[in-house]
């Protein structure tokens, strides 16, 4: 089943007089449900863009992204907001952890935002973590933990609204060997148990070695 499917896009950046640089140039390309995709490239390349672009954090300068025929960028503001909540799980390299929140805290958050049972939430949040092996870190603050249970933490976050599909950002980026691999190891089963649909943008072959398909992007486009 055809779940994104993204329309000549085009990104560029710079405006009011300064230098512009067209970084995504005219992009087509179709996610299916259960996907489980690698995007690679050089350092600027644009990779990184079409995943933003993609997952609804970053507006296209033109063309579109449609979500189960939906227009996400013919949405206003709050209804994408809305939208992105319900749909999209996203796992950033620098993990993006709240300091001051606790490790169950941080991983509640999104569920609480919806506005939705705390009591529910927080019974999810357990669950997550401890299917990730790392329930025993709950009450944990994210100074107080490695790297590796880090990125485990932002993954439980990113799935505590059962997203449709999951989008990665160099998860591994920050992360040694060990701890990369077993991060792989997560999603490999993410994928295989529940067909969770995966997108994520890696430099590092071992990494998108784990993925069905690799979608090399060059100066902006897919090659």
């Amino acid at each position: 089943m055809e779940l994104i499917k993204a329309v000549m896009l085009k990104k560029t950046y710079g405006e009011n007089g300064e230098k512009t640089q067209e970084v995504l140039k005219g992009i087509n390309m179709v996610i299916h449900s259960g996907d489980f995709i690698a995007i690679m490239g050089k350092s600027g390349s644009g990779k990184t863009s079409l995943l933003s672009c993609l997952a609804s954090m970053l507006p296209p300068s033109s063309g579109n992204v449609f979500f189960n025929g939906k227009s996400l960028y013919e949405m206003n503001y709050e209804h994408l907001l809305d939208f992105r909540r319900e749909n999209i799980g996203y796992i950033f390299q620098d993990f993006r952890l709240l300091k001051n929140l606790t490790v169950l805290e941080n991983v509640i958050l999104p569920y609480l935002f919806d506005k939705k049972d705390s009591i529910a939430g927080e019974e999810r949040a357990r669950e997550l973590l401890r299917s990730l092996g790392i329930d025993n870190l709950c009450d944990k603050f994210p100074n107080e933990i490695s790297g590796g249970e880090k990125q485990r933490v932002a993954i439980c976050r990113a799935l505590i609204n059962e997203p449709q599909i999951l989008f990665a950002d160099e998860l591994t980026g920050n992360l040694d060997s060990v701890s990369a691999e077993e991060v792989m190891q997560i999603l490999d089963q993410l994928h295989k148990d529940f067909n969770q649909t995966i997108v994520i943008v890696t430099h590092d072959k071992e990494v998108a070695a784990h993925c069905d398909s690799i979608i090399y992007i060059k100066d902006g486009n897919i090659q």
